[in-house]
């Protein structure tokens, strides 16, 4: 455990003052998924999302979220209470 928090503490010290933008971009590399794993998300999210729309039943929440677009303060407001 010792040596984990010393390899991060030394990560930290190495990139603490590294140019912004390359350890931005070697950060979203290193947490890229696969390709395959991609593709295996959006099969999955579509199977999802069309078998939702088949069923067609509409739930409570959906209704009131209708209500209130994200082009209308109160649909912003409401997508910022946290």
């Amino acid at each position: 455990m010792t040596d984990k928090i010393d390899n991060y503490r030394q990560r930290i010290n190495e990139t603490a003052l590294a140019p912004e933008v390359e350890l931005i971009q070697a950060l979203v590399a290193e947490s890229a998924f696969d390709p395959a794993l991609r593709n295996k998300i959006t099969a999955q999210t579509a199977t999802l999302v069309s078998d939702l729309r088949r069923n067609g039943a509409t739930s409570f929440l959906q209704s009131f979220l209708g209500e209130y677009g994200l082009s209308t303060e109160e649909g912003v407001a409401l997508m910022s209470i946290s």
